[in-house]
């Protein structure tokens, strides 16, 4: 990953992937080398030149299912039949953090994909991911599908996030969830030589969906009295479904991260940059604090979304005490590993931001170390993430 921005001629006709992803796109049709390479459906937006920013220059309208045909043999109407079915007898089950919020995600969230083609999108996706561990023989298949369908939602919520109003945004706060337990998901799909896209990944992801934070501030109050109100209802740990069997106590693991995190903030530097990581710091402790007294696991996965562009730039950089930050973030994600999306999330964070840190400033890696152990307590938790994670 290069140490800052990449600068390049801002590609204007180029495909929606591309822009996505920040990348400058060569236009080739029917598809780009990007997408080529990366095996992703290529599609570019219609309509004015001048304006490829417009929500009304949709690539598809929102009826309109082939606009983005799947080629593969897994997107069949058997097939979605099979996702759906999928869903609503064990996907969904994954995302609940207690059973109150059972008839969300089983009843209400598949009621309103069936008015939101991105949110069914997004749901479908996660649930062929969730199928190509169930079904082994058919893993590929189903991994295919799940890239392709997650590539149409993240579409269709960029543009829904454009026009933001009380009748869509429930669909589109139940999507935001998706697409960031769908990013977790990545990790149990990218073998071990991928391991150096986890920075990039996460980047990625906090770019695509800093504009849901509108939908936190102006919709709050809404959202509460809605069914997705039971998801702001804070419980207590022991009521939280987990099959985590570590024997570590939660408010132990909370005690050491927390105390690792502060031996890191007596080591911001005095610079124009000492907000950012302090900021960077607080609301990590924060959401772990919130996470661990009872509250939801998404304020976790949220974390990267509300990160300033100052601290951005300095992981961007891969400068030391940011990548060393980031790395707790994947420490705290590895709390819910009993969840198969974020089974080897957080490993394949820190297996990454080791390395760096083990270079270019071992007393911070021996920081993370610390914390690492605390967390995992076995017996890959005493070897360096670099080494044996």
């Amino acid at each position: 990953m290069p140490t800052c921005r990449r600068s390049h001629t801002k590609s204007r006709r180029g495909c929606i992937q591309c822009k996505q992803r920040h990348v400058k796109c060569d236009e080739a049709t029917p598809s780009c080398g990007y997408c080529l390479k990366r095996e992703v459906t290529c599609s570019f937006i219609t309509g004015s030149r001048d304006n490829t920013d417009s929500v009304n220059a949709s690539p598809y309208s929102q009826s309109d299912v082939s606009a983005f045909p799947l080629p593969h043999a897994s997107t069949s109407r058997a097939s979605e039949l099979r996702l759906m079915h999928n869903w609503s007898t064990k996907a969904y089950k994954t995302l609940r953090q207690h059973s109150d919020e059972s008839y969300l995600w089983q009843i209400v969230v598949p009621d309103l994909a069936l008015s939101h083609e991105y949110l069914l999108d997004a749901l479908l996706a996660l649930s062929a991911r969730h199928l190509s561990l169930d079904d082994p023989a058919n893993a590929a298949s189903w991994d295919c599908a799940a890239l392709d369908y997650e590539n149409k939602a993240l579409t269709g919520f960029q543009l829904a996030i454009g026009s933001i109003v009380s009748s869509n945004c429930e669909a589109i706060f139940a999507c935001s969830i998706l697409i960031m337990v769908f990013s977790l998901a990545q990790s149990h799909w990218q073998e071990d030589n991928h391991f150096s896209d986890a920075l990039v990944d996460i980047l990625e992801l906090r770019q695509f969906l800093v504009g849901i934070g509108v939908v936190q501030n102006d919709y709050h109050d809404y959202l509460r009295l809605s069914s997705f109100g039971v998801l702001f209802t804070p419980h207590t740990p022991r009521q939280i479904e987990t099959d985590d069997s570590t024997g570590v106590p939660l408010s132990e693991m909370h005690r050491v991260v927390d105390t690792t995190l502060e031996s890191m903030r007596a080591k911001i530097p005095d610079s124009t940059d000492t907000q950012s990581y302090s900021d960077a710091i607080s609301s990590l402790q924060q959401a772990m604090h919130v996470y661990c007294t009872g509250g939801l696991f998404s304020g976790i996965m949220a974390w990267p979304v509300g990160l300033g562009e100052g601290i951005i730039q300095l992981i961007e950089n891969k400068e030391p005490l940011a990548i060393a930050i980031l790395s707790h973030y994947g420490i705290i994600i590895h709390l819910l590993r009993d969840r198969w999306w974020a089974r080897n999330a957080g490993k394949r964070l820190v297996r990454t931001t080791i390395p760096i840190l083990q270079e270019a400033r071992p007393e911070f890696a021996a920081l993370v170390q610390r914390a690492w152990t605390a967390v995992t307590n076995d017996q890959s938790s005493h070897t360096t993430p670099s080494n044996g994670i």
